[in-house]
């Protein structure tokens, strides 16, 4: 704990900055605004920080990140295969996709994104009908007398939790979590969570020693209160839970629960090197792990914006319900009440004279136009991605060819520059430490789908066997990152000026338009490129001496009913799979 220190008082100052981001980004009514503050004045406050961080994040989160492992030598191009659909199918398994909003968001409006990388194991309880047989047909009866629980691992395989960023520090002196001398993550299980990984001395299975001290101590203290919990209404969301630490270090774990009970302390339980926690923002700055957040960048001009609509709407209230000056004479002001159908009476009609407010110069129109041209300038957030129409913040007329080519090139860029650094600091280390992971903890055989071709028959190869030893080999694991959309466009684009050069040459018969339409079918994102080309006719089998023919290649697996069974991986990549 000493030595957390540093790291904990940093982590309490960036805790007020994450409120700050939070607020900017919420924008929500603050009642101390109210008070003195007339009720005909309004209150309007729109949220131009939301707006343009929204923007970003959909623009970033474009599609799956998909693993792509490339072998180091001849060896190990079957295991690199393997690992590569092993992984892909992972991905799917932990709804990957449906974690990338929260990833990216909290990168957007905090500058800090941590993710934990771990291997999940689960079993429950469920309940299964077993049949029973007619003892006169035997066919099956399924009646909910036969009912049983049984036990069934419902995970088992890597996982990605996003981390809240209120609940993560790290080492002030660190420039990224792989030099960081620890990495600290807080939890808030329940009792029943802790007792699920308690130590069992007897099998020597499950983690966390000194539970009773733990339990005997009490629940743990609450974690300040944050922004988001205020505007909630959730005052104390971690009631009856502990407190647990998990600190990380690139070779040893630390688990200390409420502050003061050490829960476990020795050799991490992952091969992996350094830690299982990646770290994410979009907007670095210079040697810091936390970088600088969307919402400082609108803070001011957000701010100004509503103070210029407020001002607006006053002198609208001004002009739609127009005072007037009542002449000194007129015997009682208080019967001069405004509502329809009002009759006043006066000596003179000159008595009451209403006084029209004078209109908005234009310059007070422009000026607004000119704080949004700055909000998209500073985030990049250009009509053009926000799909209106207009004038950007460069004066660039979008109804032309040329400007839109401008804005989408220039707001592609920047976009383009934060996807990829969530994906390399995210997704990237997310598939090399599932990789790892995989290697460490895969002890059987494991069925996957692919929707891979069979080189053979040309046929879907649906469901293959992975074992251990298919992944075991040198290859590097890289993150197929899933692009932004204004760069999809653009690719898209020079996919068909690709095939409009290539037109006649093809037409002619010089060029395989095959790889032409493998290009076409990824840039429009076609599932399955292969499954255009029509299958190759299958080789004709020899025939034998006796007039009868030879099997080529092996026989497919099949179970005691005659029920073809997933076929092994080497089999299948050398074409010798069938079913």
């Amino acid at each position: 704990m000493n030595e957390l220190q540093p790291g904990i008082k940093e982590h309490q100052a960036r805790c007020d900055r994450y409120d700050k981001a939070y607020r900017i980004w919420r924008s929500p009514e603050d009642p101390n605004e109210r008070k003195g503050r007339p009720d005909w004045k309004p209150l309007l406050k729109v949220k131009y920080g939301m707006q343009v961080v929204d923007q970003a994040m959909v623009a970033i989160v474009q599609g799956i990140p998909k693993p792509r492992c490339t072998p180091r030598n001849s060896q190990s191009i079957g295991a690199a295969m393997a690992m590569e659909k092993t992984l892909s199918y992972f991905g799917d398994q932990a709804h990957l996709a449906e974690l990338q909003p929260i990833v990216a968001q909290q990168a957007l409006v905090y500058a800090v994104s941590p993710c934990k990388n771990r291997w999940l194991y689960k079993e429950i309880d469920q309940r299964m009908l077993v049949p029973a047989r007619d003892p006169s047909s035997g066919e099956p009866i399924w009646d909910q007398a036969n009912e049983q629980q049984q036990k069934v691992v419902e995970c088992d395989r890597p996982d990605m939790q996003p981390w809240d960023v209120y609940d993560c520090f790290w080492d002030p002196a660190a420039s990224n979590p792989d030099n960081a001398a620890y990495v600290v993550l807080r939890c808030w299980p329940s009792k029943d969570d802790l007792l699920g990984n308690a130590y069992n001395a007897d099998t020597n299975t499950g983690m966390y020693r000194n539970l009773e001290v733990l339990f005997s101590s009490g629940p743990g203290g609450q974690r300040p209160q944050s922004a988001q919990n205020e505007l909630l209404g959730q005052h104390l969301p971690y009631r009856d839970r502990f407190e647990v630490w998990e600190v990380w270090r690139d070779q040893r774990l630390t688990v200390i629960g409420n502050k003061q009970v050490l829960l476990y302390d020795g050799p991490k339980p992952y091969w992996m090197p350094g830690k299982p926690v990646t770290i994410s923002t979009t907007r670095p700055d210079f040697f810091r792990i936390e970088g600088v957040s969307e919402t400082e960048l609108v803070d001011h001009i957000q701010q100004t914006l509503h103070s210029e609509d407020n001002l607006r709407l006053e002198n609208l209230r001004f002009t739609v319900q127009r005072g007037a000056t009542v002449r000194e004479t007129v015997p009682n002001m208080d019967e001069l009440v405004m509502q329809p159908h009002f009759l006043w009476r006066v000596t003179d009609h000159d008595d009451v004279n209403f006084i029209s407010q004078p209109p908005l110069p234009p310059e007070a129109y422009q000026e607004h136009e000119t704080l949004l041209s700055l909000l998209q300038y500073v985030t990049g957030i250009t009509p053009y991605v926000t799909g209106a129409s207009g004038t950007g913040a460069a004066g660039i007329d979008q109804q032309t060819a040329t400007g839109v080519s401008t804005l989408a090139t220039a707001a592609g860029k920047l976009l383009a520059f934060k996807a990829q650094l969530i994906a390399q600091r995210t997704y990237q280390r997310c598939w090399e430490q599932w990789a790892d992971l995989t290697k460490q903890f895969l002890r059987s055989p494991r069925e996957i789908h692919v929707d891979d071709l069979d080189p053979t028959t040309g046929q879907p190869v649906g469901w293959v066997s992975v074992s251990p030893q298919d992944i075991f080999g040198d290859y590097d694991v890289r993150i197929e990152a899933a692009e932004e959309s204004l760069n999809r466009q653009q690719k898209r684009a020079d996919t068909v000026a690709l095939l409009n050069a290539f037109a006649p040459y093809a037409a002619a018969g010089l060029v395989d338009v095959k790889p032409l339409l493998e290009l076409t079918a990824e840039a429009y994102g076609f599932p399955n490129p292969k499954s255009l080309f029509p299958p190759p006719a299958p080789p004709q089998p020899q025939a034998a001496p006796n007039g009868q023919q030879v099997a080529s290649g092996a026989p497919p697996l099949v179970n005691g009913a005659g029920v073809i069974m997933p076929q092994p991986f080497n089999a299948v990549l050398q074409g010798r799979a069938s079913g």
